[in-house]
């Protein structure tokens, strides 16, 4: 019992710095959370209080469908891709995307650094992009591929790019781009199930 009190205590002091520092959402989420609400103190007023507010919302429109969405590392940015464009939008809402152009044909993947610092694209025009995440500079461009790339993703230590065509190959690159790529073929017609 003891235990379960500690942790609806605890719960209420993180609500509690939610509404401090400006997060409402969050913090209404977080309440939600409360085991048993007439055990916690203060819970009543809290969410009283919380429904008093208005709860920022917030939408972003595209020049046409969404086909990917990935929060950053340290959730504060949002990397979406519509069409043949990816963008940078600042989750709170302020300032306007971060447009990175220049794939031909539409995007299939995305994904981020794990230090969140570059965001890399893969279209079906057969190239896969590593951009800088306050987009700035010129994209490093892979090529190499004999049809669509339908996959990219970084490595965990953020040094490697794994990729995936439609060319049945999956490729392995260095992430800043040098040397040649690890190449795994010999995938059949349904390698991708």
């Amino acid at each position: 019992a003891k235990a379960k009190e500690a942790v609806r205590a605890s719960t209420m002091a993180g609500v509690r710095e939610l509404v401090a520092t400006g997060k409402p959402g969050p913090a209404a989420l977080v309440l939600m959370e409360v085991d048993v609400p007439e055990n916690a103190r203060g819970w009543p007023q809290l969410a009283a209080d919380l429904i008093a507010r208005p709860i920022p919302m917030v939408t972003r429109v595209h020049n046409t469908a969404v086909g990917n969405i990935s929060w950053s590392p340290d959730g504060k940015r949002l990397l979406t891709s519509a069409g043949n464009v990816a963008h940078i939008w600042r989750a709170d809402a302020r300032g306007d995307a971060i447009l990175l152009t220049g794939h031909e044909k539409t995007i299939a993947s995305i994904d981020w650094s794990p230090d969140g610092t570059r965001v890399v694209t893969a279209s079906a025009d057969q190239t896969v992009r590593v951009w800088s995440a306050d987009g700035k500079g010129e994209p490093l461009v892979l090529r190499g591929y004999a049809d669509e790339v339908i996959l990219a993703a970084f490595s965990h230590d953020g040094t490697h790019i794994v990729t995936a065509s439609n060319d049945q190959t999956a490729r392995v690159w260095r992430a800043d781009g040098t040397g040649e790529p690890v190449v795994l073929r010999g995938h059949d017609e349904n390698w991708r199930s």
